[in-house]
């Protein structure tokens, strides 16, 4: 006995069907020598005789009834995982992982987050806080589906768009002399305390070549990765602060930290999406990516 050709298999179960050469070479859009050749040579591999040919029809035989007894719950089970399928493609549920840096997780993504789950409520959202060379590693490790991180660096393998562009904002406590000088030049910072992102992140290199190119080095009194700890210590007086509008909105408006404009500055970090170019995204990160670029054009968050 030779394997069985899926067509010969399926053309069988379409006669069975019907009962019928005629009619089962109609539906398949076959002719009807050809669909007789097709049977035979079925039969000739299973070494079998699966019709009975008579004038009404074609009727099965004992073997051919149990053949058409498996292929029809083939053939059903398979029209069923088609169905499934379709689906499935039309419904947006299960685990969406994310990645970020701690600037936009905690001050970007909630909003754009909660919005999201009020319209895919089956999606359950998995988010991870790293930094941004970490975030990139999960993504290319397949371990997350989407990063979010404030830069826009090319990788290989890896598509990015850049989803909106972030404003840098210099501030300091209420009572800082800066604060309270009339007009400040980039000379004017050389000699105060600055509160810097950890050495060798995105932000950080960007800060820092921009004073390299002007001469004046910043003269950094502490570090740290995690931007709300850069922020309190500057709500505290410790010292200056680069940081994102959406990071220092409340502060800005209860009045613990004021803006200190440089006519001659200006520090923007784009925040940028990431996924990976060949995998196939999940129906949940499909409509995150869209969801996305919807916030960006509709701009409901504004960074």
């Amino acid at each position: 006995m030779l394997p069985c050709n899926y067509n010969h298999l399926y053309y069988f179960y379409r006669v069975a069907v019907h009962e019928s050469v005629s009619r089962a070479s109609k539906e398949l859009l076959i002719a009807q020598s050809a669909l007789s050749t097709q049977l035979k040579q079925l039969e000739e591999s299973l070494e079998l005789t699966l019709f009975n040919r008579t004038k009404g029809g074609m009727a099965l035989t004992d073997k051919g009834q149990l053949i058409y007894k498996y292929a029809s719950h083939m053939f059903e089970t398979y029209d069923d995982m088609r169905r499934a399928m379709a689906l499935a493609e039309k419904e947006v549920k299960g685990p969406l992982k994310i990645g970020s840096v701690n600037s936009v997780g905690i001050y970007l993504l909630p909003e754009i987050l909660t919005n999201f789950h009020r319209e895919f409520p089956d999606v359950q959202i998995h988010l991870e806080m790293h930094s941004s060379n970490e975030v990139i590693e999960l993504l290319q490790e397949n371990l997350i589906e989407v990063a979010l991180i404030a830069w826009d660096r090319k990788y290989p393998q890896l598509t990015a768009k850049k989803i909106m562009q972030n404003s840098l904002m210099l501030v300091g406590h209420p009572k800082h002399p800066l604060v309270r000088k009339k007009s400040v030049s980039l000379e004017d910072l050389r000699e105060h305390n600055f509160l810097g992102y950890e050495n060798g992140t995105p932000t950080r290199m960007m800060i820092d070549s921009t004073f390299k190119e002007i001469g004046i080095p910043l003269k950094y009194v502490l570090e740290s990765a995690n931007i709300a700890t850069i922020k309190h210590l500057a709500i505290e007086g410790m010292g200056l602060a680069f940081l994102p509008e959406i990071v220092v909105e409340l502060e800005l408006k209860d009045k613990s930290l004021k803006v200190i404009k440089v006519p001659d500055l200006l520090l923007e970090r784009p925040i940028t999406v990431y996924w990976k170019e060949r995998r196939a995204l999940t129906r949940p990160a499909e409509e995150f990516l869209a969801f996305l670029t919807q916030a960006k054009e509709g701009s409901p968050v504004q960074a």
